[in-house]
């Protein structure tokens, strides 16, 4: 006797369309990165409710792979330029933004790794190294506008009670994602062990280079820090920034710089990511 459910046409269905997610994940980042990189199943708690909700709420399921990016011993010990080399030639569509040419550069189609400032940071202990093991999100799939523009209206961003992202601090964001957190992910119905923030910063790269976030002359918010003084001294201090990224005129996807959690801009908005748990 068949459980309930078991074998339905809905059932059906929804293994033959995570497949195909999964498929269009492994797809996609072969063409950003230039090498295929392994894609984990969905978590079973994105249920096809949950999926219908992620749509409703302009919400894409995005897959940033596990690369694999080395150790900081290996980048204090190569040097940045050197470090990105070698990560170019594991992922050859990921290219060292600094040996790109001056066409290139120009071309957002052509994807690019965070520039050498980003990784003299992470080098000096003042941006931590990054960790991509491999993680499900739900991202924002707004574009991102140019300077004078605003972005689009979201019902992400209604719940959150922002009209525009602009003009608005990493502080001012991140207390409207704690104050409305609960009530965002029991109304998509991700309630095991999500999460609400925004991208960090190589994140934020990756997804770029797939979305094309990095032609317009605007920055974003990550969640990523930067300490003016090294780790262990940040710690003692509580000096802490934020990073910013996407400005086309600085790189584009590439470009990364820092701002207090407090500064406000008209060219620096943000948009919301949920990490999904198991």
């Amino acid at each position: 006797m068949k459980e309930k459910g078991q074998g339905s046409p809905e059932r059906e269905l929804t293994a033959e369309a995570t497949t195909e997610l999964v498929r269009g994940e492994q797809e996609a980042w072969q063409r950003v990165l230039g090498t295929r990189v392994e894609v984990k199943p969905l978590p079973e708690s994105v249920t096809p409710e949950a999926r219908r909700n992620l749509e409703r709420f302009e919400l894409g399921l995005r897959y940033v792979p596990a690369l694999d990016l080395g150790t900081l011993a290996d980048l204090k010990s190569l040097g940045e330029s050197t470090y990105l080399d070698e990560l170019q030639g594991r992922y050859p569509n990921w290219k060292h933004y600094e040996n790109m040419e001056y066409s290139q550069k120009r071309d957002p189609k052509i994807g690019r790794n965070l520039e050498e400032f980003y990784w003299e940071q992470v080098r000096d202990g003042k941006v931590d190294f990054p960790q991509l093991t491999g993680q499900w999100l739900a991202v924002e799939k707004m574009p991102k506008p140019v300077y004078g523009h605003r972005y689009e209206s979201t019902l992400v961003g209604s719940v959150l009670g922002f009209e525009d992202r602009f003009n608005t601090s990493w502080h001012d964001a991140k207390e409207a994602f704690h104050r409305e957190k609960a009530r965002l992910l029991s109304d998509i119905g991700l309630r095991n062990n999500a999460g609400l923030r925004m991208l960090e910063a190589h994140e934020w790269n990756l997804i770029a280079n797939r979305e094309g976030w990095g032609t317009t002359n605007t920055y974003e918010w990550t969640n990523t820090e930067y300490h003016e003084l090294p780790n262990t001294e940040y710690r003692e201090s509580g000096v802490s920034h934020r990073l910013v990224v996407g400005n086309s005129s600085h790189g584009g996807a590439s470009c990364a710089y820092w701002r207090l959690p407090r500064y406000r801009s008209g060219r620096l908005g943000f948009r919301a990511a949920v990490v999904i748990g198991s």
